[in-house]
């Protein structure tokens, strides 16, 4: 049970129900970022088409993203682009202290 039109989609009947005024989905490709051992670090996922500044962003990874990174937040304070911060986890074999993600690709969904 629901309403929809074209321009908002509100699902459930109950009265405070959200609407998603827009949703887009895609892929995007990121240069290799250098992040300190234990530290997070910001990746600008900048061909992040249909997404609007101040979008609920959504993101995974996909195999592409090394094992001591992790995915910890994303959002969008600008149009087709995406911040996602990802920490490095302390590794036995980062002898500098730095890792670097290499280049990474994330699927993403926003709605707004």
């Amino acid at each position: 049970v629901g309403t929809a039109s074209t321009s908002a989609v509100r699902v459930g009947d109950e009265a405070d129900a959200p609407l998603i005024n827009g949703m887009t989905s895609g892929y995007c490709t990121i240069a290799s970022v250098v992040v300190n051992a234990t530290s997070s670090g910001t990746l600008l996922c900048s061909s992040a088409t249909g997404v609007v500044s101040g979008d609920r962003v959504f993101v995974t990874a996909t195999s592409s993203l090394p094992g001591n990174f992790v995915v910890t937040a994303a959002s969008s304070s600008a149009d087709a682009i995406i911040q996602i911060r990802v920490l490095n986890e302390a590794t036995t074999t980062a002898d500098s202290g730095t890792d670097t993600t290499g280049i990474v690709s994330f699927w993403f969904w926003a709605t707004r």
